[in-house]
């Protein structure tokens, strides 16, 4: 139940999520950092948001934040060798 409720919000807030610095954007930034993970079930749930078609991927998946660009980050194939993937 908890697990079920925990993907639901996240994946809501992966949709909503945007260029501004709000508490759910910074949650889902946390989350992915501090969990070292991207997206609900991987990277690619990105693919389906408002925020990928303008930005990419967010950088709070990046692995090395020093080696990952935005060009990167709107490229599946690159960014998949550059956020995490587990």
């Amino acid at each position: 139940q908890i697990k079920t409720n925990f993907e639901s919000n996240l994946n809501l807030a992966l949709k909503d999520y945007n260029m501004t610095a709000d508490r759910h954007n910074k949650a889902v930034d946390t989350i992915q950092r501090m969990l070292h993970c991207c997206g609900v079930q991987n990277y690619s749930d990105w693919e389906r948001t408002e925020y990928f078609s303008q930005r990419g991927i967010p950088r709070s998946c990046c692995k090395n934040q020093n080696d990952c660009s935005e060009e990167d980050l709107k490229d599946p194939n690159k960014a998949k060798l550059k956020v995490f993937v587990d």
